[in-house]
This record gives structure tokens, C-alpha cells and sequence, in this order.
């Protein structure tokens, strides 16, 4: 791996999520302060639904990472459903209460620049006066995401992206946190590593250069971590990926994640998980 690059954060509270629960879109723009207390449908029910993830014990250390190489650029469409991921790994550290730190990375893991960097905890009595501030918490985290992340892009270079090195910047970020939370990773990329200590947009990158590589790359420990890859194979612009490609890239990814020890996801399109 390339050599750390300690990131700066702004230490809070702490939190936790086991399983992942996708939220609906109505979360986005709903008054959940008009939702009485007891209503256990909706906006609010679906954030209820989320915090029968929490553990009792431990906060959410949510980390977002988007690639905005090039292959990850130009397409508002993949743009907006990357914001969407976002939106949820925010969710879900505010319905647990936790830290958030959201980046846009490219080259290397010091080709970043950081969106989002704060506590996201709400304060209340009872379980449901929190979630009634989830929401517009949220919101307003997504509002500086979204108005950062074009700032960024036109800041990072363009060409090469170093994927692998946001599994160290994971690491990197939960120790800097320390004890009481549980570590929670998006990384949202199309998984075309063009620098880095695995390049994987060559011809020869087929299932069994895929397996192999995944096998021998140096990976950090990320002992019960919950790490969702979204977008692999999937580029802004051009030709889709051929099927064995993205099959290849799935493959190494998994097994790359697997090895760090954390619970993985690594798929190409959004999926909704119970």
C-alpha cells in the first residue's frame, strides 16, 4: 500500500449498524416533525426500522468514499446515484448516532478532498424525539455533500484511480475514532484501478488474474467492518463493461474485502438488502 496519509477528524460521540436496511426516497424530503410520536409508519417508520440495527453499545463510524476519476465522471445520472448511497450511509449514522467523514478520491489516497466531516447524533429522551431530527440532520449534511462534490472533482486529477487505498483510509479513520464505534464503509466506484498496487483495466484482467491478485494484494484489518462496494463495472461514459469484466471485478473485490475481515458487498447496481 502506498504510505498513510493521516486524515483529520472532528471527534464526537460514538456508534454501530449490523445489517444494512435501504431507506426509502420519501426520507429525503419528508417532515418528519409533522409525524406524531407514535406513528409507526412512513418516514418515520422506516427510520424505526433502522434502529432495530443499531447495537446498544457502540456508534456508527460511517465512511463515504467516491471515486471521481475519470471513468467516474461526466454522468449526472451515476452522479445522483451515488449521492443516494451517500444519503443512506448518512441515515444510517444519524438514526445510531455516530461520525461521519464522506471524500472524493482519484490517483492515490492522497489525491483526496474531503466533503462531509462531523458528528451526526441527535439528542433526545426518548428513541423516536431523535429520529424526528434525522432527517433534517441529514439534509443538511447532503446539502454541503452535494455542493462540495463538483469543487473536488475539478480539484482531483482526473487521470488514475487508486481504489484499493480507500481500504486503508477506512482503517486509517476508524483508529483515529478509537473505541465505541463500528466501523461502516461505502466506497462508490466503477472498480477500474488504473494506479495503485492493483491495475485491473488491463486485457488480461480475467477471473483467474482476478482471484490470483485478490489472493496476493496487502489489505488492512478491518475486523467486523461492514463494507459495501456500489458501481463496479459500471463507468460514466462510453461502452458498458462486457459481462466477464465486471464478473472479474466483482470477483477481485470480494475477495479482497473478505480478507480484511469485514462484512462485504460488492455489487454493480444499488440493491436493497433485509
Amino acid at each position: 500500500y502506498p504510505s498513510s496519509v493521516p486524515r483529520p477528524i472532528k471527534k464526537g460521540n460514538h456508534s454501530m449498524r449490523a445489517t444494512r436496511v435501504i431507506i426509502t426516497v420519501l426520507l429525503a424530503g419528508s417532515g418528519l416533525a409533522a409525524c406524531s410520536l407514535g406513528q409507526s409508519h412512513g418516514a418515520l417508520g422506516a427510520l424505526q426500522q433502522v434502529a432495530t440495527t443499531c447495537a446498544p453499545n457502540a456508534q456508527v463510524a460511517g465512511y463515504g468514499a467516491i471515486d471521481v476519476s475519470e471513468t467516474g465522471r461526466g454522468n449526472p445520472q451515476l452522479t445522483a446515484e451515488r449521492l443516494a448511497e451517500v444519503r443512506q450511509l448518512a441515515t444510517e449514522t444519524a438514526v445510531c448516532g455516530g461520525h461521519l467523514q464522506v471524500i472524493a478520491f482519484s490517483s492515490s489516497e492522497a489525491a483526496y478532498q474531503t466533503l462531509f466531516d462531523g458528528d451526526l447524533t441527535p439528542v433526545g429522551a426518548t428513541l423516536n424525539a431523535r429520529l424526528l431530527q434525522v432527517t433534517p440532520m441529514v439534509n443538511t449534511a447532503m446539502k454541503t455533500i452535494t455542493a462540495a462534490l463538483p469543487i473536488a472533482t475539478a480539484k482531483l486529477p482526473s487521470q488514475g484511480s487508486d481504489i484499493l487505498s480507500q481500504f486503508t483510509a477506512a482503517s486509517q479513520y476508524a483508529r483515529q475514532l478509537g473505541h465505541g464505534y463500528q466501523l461502516r464503509v461505502d466506497i462508490l466506484t466503477d472498480g477500474v484501478a488504473t494506479t495503485g498496487v492493483a491495475i485491473t483495466n488491463v486485457a488480461t484482467f480475467d477471473m483467474a488474474a482476478a482471484t490470483s491478485l485478490g489472493h496476493s494484494v496487502p489489505v488492512p484489518a478491518l475486523p467486523g467492518a461492514q463494507v459495501t462496494m456500489v458501481g463496479i463495472g459500471r463507468v460514466a461514459t462510453g461502452a458498458p463493461a462486457p459481462t466477464y469484466y465486471v464478473q472479474a471485478l466483482t470477483t477481485f473485490y470480494q475477495e479482497v474485502c473478505s480478507r480484511t475481515g469485514a462484512h462485504c458487498t460488492v455489487v454493480t447496481n444499488p440493491v436493497e438488502e433485509n
